[in-house]
């Protein structure tokens, strides 16, 4: 994607300060100022690596992506039922047994303390070899909420990625507003350099100079509470990034915006791409499966059963002493459901309503996503225009501030009139970098909307 780098701040503006405030100011108000208002370097924290962290490190694309690899789990012909299930058991007893047998022939045998003991251990193997198709409908849909989760991923990555870029060009919206703010001040202090000079001089009233001065304070406050917002915005952001709150950084210095973004493809996009839309059709899939699953419960199961057992036991008493037996066996069984209190029927009737509720979410959620295109486009379109006229507005207000300052010093223009013309031009300043980052911010809403955002930042 092409991008087109704006320089908000006029060159003009720029030169007043310093070709004609360094011959006003000493060099102890230069110290003063670069003590207050320089701040230390910092590590410079790019939108790419921004985008990297949001993919590793936000809390919600984390936990959609564990919904995921739960969902990739669960897409298994075992949990479906298509595999079979094989058990292995075993019993072991014992007993002790006193007794007196008595024969025919008058001799009695007595047993004390005599000890049986028998092991049985077996194997047993079931198979469901027919059900209706339940077991392959069943395993159709686990891939289907496979293939969901995947959305809700992307659905999750497209949201994160809209707000960090949002917070991350709305911290370099407020830096380019504090440069504005401080070059303001720094004409403040021109101003009431020369307020002083010609009140003394007996130029200017007393009144005059005070009213400089009290400019001076307030253009003083409004930087520090800029500053104060950066910070607000930094930790903002460091949440979203899923790192410590106080982790200072610097931002890129510019806004780059995108060419003229086409209609009909966006449109075209949002309606095949969009990931709530896909969702919606995926989830009609469902309630189709749903449909298939719930009349093959009406349907016979087969199943085959197959097993093998070992015996062995010992009798201290009686006629045996051991009896050993291998056995295996085998069957077949068929069952058809008659009648289960109409639970199947009404399973049958609530997947035809799911079925029905499925289509009419689609249609709303296309009617719901192209509304909201249709918003997010004509909004851009709105901005752009603004943007434009923002630029030429600024350009004026940065000279007409040139040629006051001028007539300012040659005593020719009041100070409330060069006041007047000096918050125009920083108004005008703060309007342009206002309306580049809402341009910058509709652009990122509208790759969302038509699921271009991710392809754009990859």
């Amino acid at each position: 994607m092409a991008h087109l780098k704006i320089e908000i701040l006029a060159p003009h503006f720029a030169m007043i300060i310093y070709t004609k405030l360094f011959s006003r100011l000493g060099m102890a108000f230069i110290s003063q100022f670069f003590l207050i208002f320089c701040l230390p370097a910092q590590d410079l924290l790019t939108l790419e690596q921004a985008i990297e962290l949001t993919m590793s490190q936000n809390f919600q694309v984390q936990i959609a992506k564990m919904d995921q690899q739960i969902a990739l789990n669960n897409q298994d012909r075992g949990v479906a039922g298509m595999l079979p299930t094989i058990n292995v058991g075993g019993d072991l007893n014992g007993s002790i047994v006193n007794s007196v047998q008595q024969f025919l022939t008058g001799d009695p045998r007595r047993f004390t303390w005599a000890r049986n003991t028998s092991q049985t251990i077996g194997v047993n193997a079931a198979w469901v070899v027919y059900n209706g198709k339940t077991r392959s409908n069943t395993y159709r849909l686990l891939g289907i909420n496979q293939e969901i989760s995947q959305l809700n991923v992307r659905n999750q990555m497209e949201i994160a990625l809209n707000n960090v870029m949002t917070n991350y060009y709305d911290i370099v919206q407020r830096v380019q507003t504090l440069k504005v703010l401080t070059q303001n001040l720094n004409v403040s202090s021109q101003r009431a350099q020369v307020a002083k000079e010609r009140y003394e001089l007996g130029a200017f009233s007393r009144m005059d100079w005070l009213r400089a001065q009290v400019d001076l304070n307030n253009d003083s406050a409004a930087v520090i509470n800029q500053k104060q917002s950066i910070w607000e915005a930094k930790i903002t952001l460091n949440q979203l990034l899923n790192r410590a709150p106080d982790l200072d950084f610097a931002v890129a210095d510019s806004i780059p915006l995108a060419q003229d973004l086409d209609y009909t493809e966006l449109k075209n996009q949002t309606g095949s791409r969009n990931t709530n839309i896909q969702t919606a059709q995926k989830q009609r899939l469902t309630s189709e499966l749903s449909l298939q699953i719930a009349k093959g419960n009406r349907l016979p199961v087969g199943t085959l059963n197959v097993g093998a057992s070992a015996f062995n036991s010992r009798f201290g008493a009686g006629f045996l002493v051991s009896n050993r037996n291998v056995t295996t066996n085998g069957a077949l069984s068929l069952v058809l459901p008659l009648y289960n209190g109409s639970i199947f029927r009404r399973q049958i009737a609530n997947a035809h309503i799911g079925i029905k509720q499925a289509e009419e979410t689609i249609k709303f959620t296309q009617n719901q996503t192209l509304a909201s295109f249709e918003i997010a486009y004509r909004d851009y379109e709105r901005t752009k225009a603004l943007y434009d006229l923002e630029k030429y507005n600024n350009q004026v207000a940065q000279q007409n501030l040139e040629i006051a300052l001028e007539r300012y010093k040659l005593g020719s223009l009041s100070t409330i009139d060069f006041r007047d013309v000096q918050q125009i031009a920083v108004a005008a300043a703060n309007r342009l970098i206002g309306i580049q980052f809402q341009l910058k911010r509709n652009e990122i809403n509208l790759l969302r909307v038509s699921g271009e955002l991710i392809k754009k930042v990859e």
